[in-house]
């Protein structure tokens, strides 16, 4: 891989519209064949927090307790290192494969390089890792999905694509948009039943609420199958909204493709009023909703320090109300890396977590997006 030339933003900008820009000064330097994986890096170093009863299946990880006590890492400790930049994990667990989808940066079929949908699965029983693959891509001549596919949530069930008939056991929930510089943003679905070969549903199915945008638009899905088929409960970003802004909303669909009108997420109990980078999971047992919650950038950086571990009543934020517990950090005091963003639980097949253990995949790296490599943190009360 060249060295780059030093880059600087203009300006911060959020997801998409920054990495945009960066791909921009890329693509300028490096030809497209230049994007190879190379491998991961592993430590086996234990952590400065001793969990004697705390089994992982991952071999590193960095631990933290709530709410005041936040371990430290090793500084550089990742879980899995790819050419260019690594976020936005959506990670899936199923007792024997976990299976880690994320967004990265990979070619077209034209050879234009930008944002992709990356694959690599871990075998847990073999202590195992498959070659990492590049599973997804923007689709040339589209209306509203020819750039940048970005922000993954994989979600298990039983799905029907309206275009061919056919049952598909994944349903994967993405953003993407039209527009070169990222903004216009919109949601749209692709089905697999092997997690790796994707059919692409052809029509968007969320789209800014302010339509057509200048702004980022709708993105970053996080999606719950509510009951282990078709019904599925979104999660999303969208910052088009001419008063409430850069927010969460939640949508209903039962048959993963015609989704509700929105409802505003409570940013109660929060540390700021915008919410971005953001991932959500459900605890069945305990009837709550985890979220990783990203801090507000500091001024300069491209992404965020930090993020936070939340949770709220499920039945209160289904109503709009409620307020958010905080749970824990990851920032750059606990992991010893100058950005930490982008988070995203590892869930079971349908998109629930146990609040007795959390395990959050999430980026670190520094202002360089080239640093920007997957790791993977773990809470318990």
């Amino acid at each position: 891989m060249k060295q780059l030339r030093n880059f600087r933003l203009r300006n911060p900008l959020p997801g998409r519209a920054y990495l945009a820009e960066f791909r921009r000064e890329l693509t300028s330097q490096l030809a497209p064949q230049e994007s190879q994986a190379i491998g991961m890096v592993m430590s086996r170093n234990s952590s400065s927090i001793k969990l004697s009863a705390l089994a992982l299946t991952l071999p590193l990880s960095v631990i933290f307790s709530a709410p005041s006590a936040y371990a430290g890492t090793n500084p550089g400790s990742v879980l899995i290192v790819h050419d260019y930049y690594d976020y936005a994990p959506s990670i899936i667990n199923d007792g024997q494969m976990q299976r880690f989808w994320w967004c990265g940066y990979g070619p077209r079929p034209d050879g234009t390089m930008t944002d992709a949908i990356f694959y690599r699965s871990y075998d847990i029983a073999n202590n195992s890792w498959s070659d990492i693959k590049q599973v997804f891509t923007p689709t040339l001549g589209s209306a509203w999905d020819q750039r940048h596919v970005c922000d993954p949530s994989v979600v298990q069930g039983s799905f029907t694509n309206p275009e061919d008939g056919a049952t598909y056991q994944y349903a994967m929930y993405y953003g993407s948009t039209n527009q070169d510089d990222g903004t216009n943003g919109r949601i749209g679905v692709a089905y697999s039943n092997d997690g790796v070969k994707w059919t692409r549903y052809d029509r968007q199915l969320i789209v800014p609420q302010q339509d057509p945008t200048t702004y980022y638009g709708a993105g970053q899905p996080a999606v719950h199958n509510l009951d282990g088929k078709s019904s599925i409960r979104m999660f999303h970003y969208d910052n088009s909204h001419p008063v409430h802004g850069p927010r969460i909303w939640i949508r209903e669909s039962s048959d993963g493709v015609n989704f509700s009108a929105p409802t505003l997420v409570t940013n109660t109990g929060l540390p700021h009023a915008s919410m971005q980078n953001v991932d959500f999971a459900y605890d069945p047992a305990t009837k709550h909703y985890y979220a990783a919650i990203s801090y507000e950038a500091r001024p300069g950086d491209r992404e965020t320090y930090g993020f936070g571990i939340y949770r709220i009543v499920a039945d209160q934020l289904l109503q709009g109300n409620g307020a958010w517990e905080n749970l824990g950090v990851v920032s750059n005091e606990t992991t010893g890396s100058y950005l930490n963003h982008s988070p995203g639980f590892m869930k079971d097949v349908y998109g629930n977590v146990s609040g007795q253990l959390l395990s959050i995949g999430y980026t670190q790296g520094a202002n360089d997006p080239n640093t920007w490599d997957l790791a993977l943190a773990t809470w318990a009360p």
